[in-house]
């Protein structure tokens, strides 16, 4: 399809390592980016135009640095957790760059061990099932120079929020309905949560690790009105991070009327639909 991508080679595991010489630090074959770069934002943006084909892209392959990620799982009671599957992952995974996680498991001692990781920012995901719920433990860890040692992930169980939606000066219908939305802050692996509002004004989110969210909202049937306020606790929070730990803060947001409207023209179009989304992507 014609648009604007970015081209990667994810190194072989069977791949033969880099050859290094006796004192010298070690490397490994990392992802790297067209056309040679192993950071994402950084790379060349290759534009595919309708019936255009494309050939001659060429990618060296990097090498980098490397270090070790040592680490230890605790289960809910803060003691070693045997046997526990961690990921390590980079920070866009969730935007779609799959294929370059790691994968280990706890030892008896719940000690875990990374042996090559490359420089850069990554998130650390422990999991695992037991009886009918999924414990969770999420880290972030910068590698730089150095190996990484204590580095602590705790499994704890997801629970629920109940948000209150209010309609500031709505009719009394129950036409309006919210979605909300927990979106993970930079800091953190976990995933989008959403929630829909019920018959009773509220918005039921389920499955929730303590982490650090953004929270966002919209509406449906809502002509007229935009989200204006979200209050966790006592604390205005539109916009702007919050550490979630559990439900005992209630959290509101408020949707008021005052929206706005933007008119133009398009030519040559025909009858096309037009896209606005917000320049802040925190809102």
């Amino acid at each position: 399809y014609p648009g604007t991508f970015t081209l990667q080679v994810n190194p072989g595991k069977n791949l033969p390592p880099p050859a290094t010489f006796p004192g010298e630090e070690r490397t490994a074959w990392v992802i790297t980016y067209f056309p040679r770069t192993t950071r994402r934002s950084e790379a060349q943006h290759i534009v595919v135009r309708a019936g255009a084909n494309l050939d001659g892209f060429e990618i060296s392959l990097r090498d980098a640095p490397v270090h070790r990620v040592r680490g230890v799982v605790l289960d809910e009671n803060g003691k070693p957790a045997a046997s526990v599957p961690v990921r390590l992952i980079i920070p866009d995974y969730w935007a779609g760059n799959y294929g370059v996680e790691e994968r280990v498991n706890s030892g008896e001692d719940g000690a875990f061990e990374f042996p090559s990781v490359s420089e850069r920012d990554w998130h650390l995901v422990a999991e695992i099932k037991r009886d009918k719920t999924t414990l969770k433990g999420l880290a972030s860890v910068l590698v730089q120079r150095l190996d990484v040692e204590g580095l602590v992930i705790r499994l704890a169980a997801p629970f629920t929020m109940d948000v209150q939606v209010q309609w500031k000066d709505a009719p009394s219908d129950g036409a309006r309905r919210a979605t909300v939305v927990l979106r993970p802050d930079g800091d953190t692996a976990a995933e989008n949560i959403y929630g829909t509002q019920q018959d009773d004004g509220t918005v039921r989110l389920e499955d929730v690790y303590a982490g650090t969210y953004r929270v966002d909202g919209y509406g449906w049937k809502s002509q007229g009105y935009h989200l204006a306020s979200v209050r966790f606790g006592e604390q205005e929070i539109l916009g702007r991070p919050a550490h979630i730990m559990d439900a005992s803060l209630p959290l509101r947001i408020i949707f008021e009327q005052g929206n706005g409207s933007i008119r133009g023209s398009i030519e040559n179009c025909g009858n096309t639909e037009i896209a606005l989304w917000a320049a802040d992507t925190s809102m």
